[in-house]
């Protein structure tokens, strides 16, 4: 396999993933800007130009990162990343992180990069991502376990997701205080053996 990565991207749930389950992968670094990933050889690999990209052993190409998470997750059940397939707790954990994917991901993307997002001044569309955040990340928070994981005892690869996604989020302070389940679930992601020097590679010290 191999993964388009870059830092600080999408990129790191999948890194995280491929970690966690152990298999050979072959990292090919990228920058994320423009001139990196709108090339002639990337666009033949991925139309859209967008990291993560990973390409599996067979040359079928995978993109969407938490579509990618549930790929990696059914092709490796050994690895014990999900829920028993066709479970309650599957269809939740998958309910779970399309939500995530849809509501938080993008809207860090509305933050980001406002200017993607309409013609006339970005900052209304930037400024009103704090309260569409807010409000989806109360509702993650509410719904999730007590722990130690989102879906209880089970960890998965919608933890790693949200590790991601509270990264994103800049403000530790902010996510302790008002959504201290998350935080926590993100915490103890980062620290986990295998995904630990994607943290750093992505983010910076977990510690």
């Amino acid at each position: 396999m191999r993964l388009f990565d870059s830092r600080g991207s999408g990129g790191a749930c999948v890194r995280a993933t491929l970690a966690e389950i152990g298999t050979p992968v072959d990292i090919i670094e990228i920058g994320n800007l423009p001139e990196d990933t709108q090339t002639d050889w990337f666009l033949a690999i991925n139309p859209r130009g967008e990291v993560p990209t990973l390409v599996l052993d067979d040359g079928s190409v995978l993109t969407e990162s938490a579509a990618t998470l549930l790929c990696l997750a059914n092709m490796h059940p050994e690895a014990d990343i999900a829920p028993a397939l066709s479970s309650s707790a599957h269809f939740q954990m998958i309910r779970w992180l399309n939500f995530a994917a849809v509501n938080i991901y993008e809207a860090y993307l509305r933050r980001d990069f406002p200017q993607r997002y309409t013609t006339g001044d970005p900052e209304p569309v930037r400024e009103a991502t704090r309260d569409h955040l807010d409000r989806h990340w109360e509702l993650l928070n509410e719904v999730s376990s007590t722990g130690p994981w989102f879906m209880g005892r089970q960890f998965s690869v919608l933890d790693i997701y949200l590790w991601m996604l509270v990264q994103w989020e800049g403000d530790d302070a902010h996510m302790r205080e008002h959504f201290p389940r998350i935080a926590n679930i993100a915490q103890k992601v980062a620290e986990r053996p295998a995904i630990e020097p994607v943290h750093a590679y992505h983010f910076g010290s977990a510690r």
